[in-house]
């Protein structure tokens, strides 16, 4: 084995058993840098048909080859150059458990024959290489979304990076926070804007009574379907609801206008429907039964206008309960009437002597 002049040889060469030349073997490996322009002459000099035995390889072959175990093919190494490099130091890799063993020998492969190392566990990784259909990828994604120096990527990243011949991560794009960009100018509002804001609100909100007009997702929602309103792109969301709510009365008027000529079903399909909480459906619902013909009529006696009526509703009330008997007592004839009845009475013997004296 040969190391070229672009390479530094690597004691690990010596210790799995190979043996480092001095001189370009005529049946070996030969290790360049093919990404360097020394490396590709190297590679157009040493080449020689003549030589069959003689592989010319990418350094990252002795890493590969420790990694798997196994002695590559040197067919397997004819692409290959230094591409999971960070920093000139390969780049720490981790693959989940959740690939299986067979996905994970082949995707190891791949790596260190790129010039990555394979990480022994995930809190060393720079890349986490995981399965994105289980549920385990979207709790590393979330533990990891905040971290600047380590991402976790599907199985497919591999071959993608290597496919494109660059060692890359999807972009991440920032959330925009709303305003206006630092040093860009303002963008005045127009007549047209006016009547795009009005026919939308018109389309989504066309009652007054629907509340949503003063919040915020009706127009998030308005700028997010630039696929519908390409015309909301001239200001933010912010913007557009600010528009409306400082110029409330104007566009409800306007609104009020385009619905009575494009009549709107009432909560039909595109427009923008809001639960109701259960203060406003009870109120809705009582004043649905007050207007409607399921009005119950005024009962004889109910009359709010009849005079007398709360006091002869009463006096029913009172009519239909059962009255208790009352039980009078008969106070005993007192001492002093008894005497005046014994004095007024005569008695037998006074009568006698009346009728003798009244003889005599």
């Amino acid at each position: 084995m040969e190391a070229g002049p672009s390479t530094v040889p690597n004691p690990e060469e010596t210790e799995h058993g190979g043996e480092v030349l001095k001189a370009v073997p005529i049946k070996g490996y030969v290790l360049i840098d093919p990404g360097s322009e020394k490396g590709d002459a190297l590679s157009q000099k040493w080449k020689d048909d003549a030589k069959p035995d003689r592989h010319i390889v990418c350094y990252t072959f002795v890493s590969a080859c420790i990694a798997l175990g196994e002695l590559l093919p040197a067919d397997e190494m004819r692409n290959a150059f230094p591409l999971f490099v960070i920093s000139g130091k390969p780049a720490e890799i981790f693959l989940h458990p959740s690939l299986g063993h067979e996905r994970r020998h082949k995707l190891m492969k791949d790596i260190t024959k790129f010039g990555g190392t394979i990480a022994s566990n995930a809190n060393l990784a720079q890349v986490i290489v995981c399965d994105n259909t289980l549920p385990s990828f979207d709790t590393l994604a979330r533990k990891y979304a905040h971290s600047n120096d380590v991402y976790v990527e599907p199985p497919d990243w591999v071959g993608i990076c290597i496919a494109r011949k660059k060692f890359e991560h999807e972009q991440v794009i920032p959330k925009p926070t709303g305003g206006r960009p630092t040093g860009s100018k303002r963008q005045e509002y127009t007549e047209e804007d006016d009547r795009d804001l009005a026919e939308y609100l018109g389309r989504r909100l066309p009652s007054r009574d629907m509340r949503g007009r003063t919040g915020n997702a009706i127009y998030q929602e308005l700028c997010e379907r630039a696929d519908l309103y390409p015309w909301a792109a001239r200001h933010t969301w912010q913007s557009w609801r600010n528009r409306y709510k400082k110029n409330q009365i104007r566009l409800d008027t306007m609104i009020d206008s385009w619905v009575d000529k494009n009549p709107q079903p009432v909560m039909g399909k595109g427009q923008y429907v809001i639960s109701m909480s259960k203060t406003a459906a009870k109120e809705a619902r009582s004043k649905a039964r007050g207007s409607g013909s399921g009005h119950r009529p005024p009962t004889p006696g109910s009359d709010g206008d009849n005079p007398g009526t709360e006091e002869t509703g009463k006096k029913d009330k009172e009519s239909k309960r059962p009255r208790k008997k009352r039980r009078v007592a008969k106070a005993p004839p007192s001492s002093d009437q008894d005497q005046d009845a014994e004095g007024t009475v005569p008695n037998a013997e006074e009568l006698m002597t009346q009728m003798i004296s009244g003889s005599l």
